[in-house]
């Protein structure tokens, strides 16, 4: 992929704890407008790596999601806040792409929805990072021609500890056996419930994408989602072992959060 620059931050949206910036950003052969999420934002820069893990692991799985990734700011950057901290910032920010005309889920846009086979691959796909924070703010249906495709955004909050994991707190997360955890489901209530009013989903359902996304998460896979992140936002070379070792036991635990979901939810087996 091509080196990506800020260009210029534009303004600052004023919602969410990231309070994240839209900016103009360029690649050498395209400028396109973005959120970003810088180092100093509320969250720190674990929110950063959370991001773009996610990201590059929902790809892997299929799960759509705006076009992200990592972006340079320097010196070149223009502010057009009057109040951006170039300095406390310049280095690397998360990015993802704008996406135009785009409508948060809710009983009334759920009729347009195409791709309604996604709503087992997102509820699955937040037990494997363990994301108790889907709201139906972090889901869009953008209004386009074509057809009306739903695409999931705002991973800041996964790994059961959100923005202040570490090596120590995985490795215990492993310990407790923490697949069991009803949380993911009764936080992420609103969103499911919604999914559940809309199509049949049974535990045979979520069995299926439990086996498709098991072949898909191999230590391979895991590593390359690894892989090359941003040296400043400072992860270790342990933090990222015990990363890599909390995705793949619950990767290897999916049929039994399926079993959760399923409890939890009143499912049926077909």
């Amino acid at each position: 992929m091509r080196e990506v620059f800020v260009c210029s931050i534009n303004q600052q949206q004023h919602k969410g704890v990231t309070e994240p910036y839209v900016a103009t950003l360029c690649d050498g052969e395209e400028t396109f407008l973005a959120f970003i999420k810088t180092k100093d934002n509320p969250q720190g820069d674990r929110c950063l790596i959370n991001e773009l893990i996610s990201y590059r692991l929902a790809k892997e799985l299929d799960i759509l999601m705006p076009v992200s990734g990592v972006a340079i700011i320097n010196n070149e950057t223009q502010d057009n806040t009057g109040s951006f901290e170039l300095l406390n910032n310049t280095g690397s920010c998360f990015f993802s792409k704008q996406i135009y005309k785009a409508n948060n889920l809710s009983k009334s846009t759920m009729y347009y929805i195409d791709n309604k086979d996604c709503y087992e691959k997102i509820m699955l796909f937040d037990h494997l990072i363990y994301n108790s924070d889907r709201n139906p703010g972090n889901i869009i249906l953008p209004f386009k021609k074509g057809k009306k495709l739903l695409y999931t955004i705002d991973h800041t909050h996964v790994f059961k500890n959100q923005c202040i994991w570490d090596a120590n707190s995985l490795r215990l997360g492993i310990k407790e056996n923490d697949y069991l955890d009803t949380r993911i489901v009764e936080d992420n209530s609103s969103v499911y419930d919604l999914f559940l009013s809309d199509k049949h989903i049974t535990k045979n359902s979520l069995f299926v994408v439990a086996d498709e996304f098991l072949k898909k998460c191999s230590k391979k896979v895991v590593e390359y989602v690894l892989k090359d992140l941003p040296k400043d936002w400072l992860i270790s070379q342990e933090e990222l072992i015990a990363l890599r070792d909390y995705i793949l036991y619950r990767a290897s635990h999916l049929k039994d959060m399926c079993q959760v979901i399923a409890k939890q939810k009143g499912l049926e087996n077909e």
